[in-house]
Order: structure tokens, then C-alpha cells, then sequence
């Protein structure tokens, strides 16, 4: 899975889309946007791993046009999904680091969007490790977090 290098943020501007799939330039809305990327909401998903072209303006003369790679495409099947809308992230390709300062500077006064999170496990398999470091099958036990808590055992002999 590919590391998140910068701060995703809430901004809903108008962005054109060219793919190969259709001939002219398609409007959609940025669900969110960073200097690298941007989650486009839209109701045609292109193909994980196909080029397009993505042109936005953030204002202030700052207009840009970048190639993009498909990188995540949101079916709204995961959990973490039922918070977005259906569309595609995007990795703009050739944006050069004068271009992410741009758009840096232009994000600056957009709210960030809160990092998601797994929730915590609140149940599972715990072991309990013998005296001489190994784990046997008969040392695993079922762990709840809505029960209230075991006594702690002594080590096995």
C-alpha cells in the first residue's frame, strides 16, 4: 500500500476530467484535493490504473493541468467508504514540486479532512506464554473487551 506524504483537504472545486473511455472533457467535483492527488466524486469510475487528465483552477491565476493515475477507486463496499461519495482517487504524475508548492499555498485556509482510523479490536485470541517462552495451543483464550476484565493468570509451569 502506498504512504500518504501530505495533508488531504476538504475543497470542493470544479475539475475537468479527460479519459480514454470518453471523447470530450467531463466536469466533476474534487471531494477532496492535496498537492499529490485528489478524490474526485463521480458516478463513472474509470478502470484502478488508467491515465487521465485532470484540469482544475484554485483561483488566483492558479490553474493547472496534470496527468493522473487512477489509484484507488471507491465502490462503497468498505465501512470506511459510507462517509464518501462513489468516484476515484487520483496521484497526479507529473506535478512538479513548484506546482505542490502552488497548490500548497492555496489549501492552506481549506479545513483538512480527519485521518481515518481502523476502530480498535474489541475482541480476539490471546496467549499466554510458557515459562520457557513457548506458546501450545491449549494457552489461547478468547478476549472481549465488553466483559469486564480476566484476573491475570500465573505463568505456566
Amino acid at each position: 500500500m502506498a504512504r500518504r506524504f501530505e495533508l488531504r483537504h476538504r475543497l470542493t472545486r470544479p475539475i475537468d476530467v479527460i479519459s480514454s473511455a470518453w471523447d470530450e472533457p467531463l466536469g466533476f467535483a474534487t471531494g477532496d484535493l492535496s498537492p499529490r492527488g485528489a478524490f474526485i466524486e463521480s458516478e463513472i469510475l474509470p478502470e484502478l490504473g488508467e491515465n487521465i487528465v485532470c484540469s482544475f483552477d484554485l483561483g488566483a491565476g492558479c490553474a493547472f493541468d496534470f496527468f493522473a493515475e487512477v489509484v484507488r477507486v471507491n465502490l462503497m463496499r468498505r465501512r470506511a467508504d459510507e462517509c464518501l461519495w462513489p468516484g476515484f482517487g487520483v496521484r497526479f504524475l507529473d506535478a512538479k514540486p513548484l506546482d505542490r508548492l502552488r497548490i500548497r499555498d492555496a489549501l492552506r485556509n481549506a479545513p483538512p479532512l480527519p485521518l481515518m482510523r481502523k476502530p480498535p479490536r474489541t475482541s480476539g485470541l490471546i496467549a499466554q506464554s510458557r515459562a520457557d517462552g513457548s506458546i501450545k495451543p491449549q494457552d489461547y483464550w478468547f478476549w472481549d473487551a465488553t466483559r469486564p476484565p480476566l484476573p491475570r493468570l500465573p505463568r505456566i509451569a
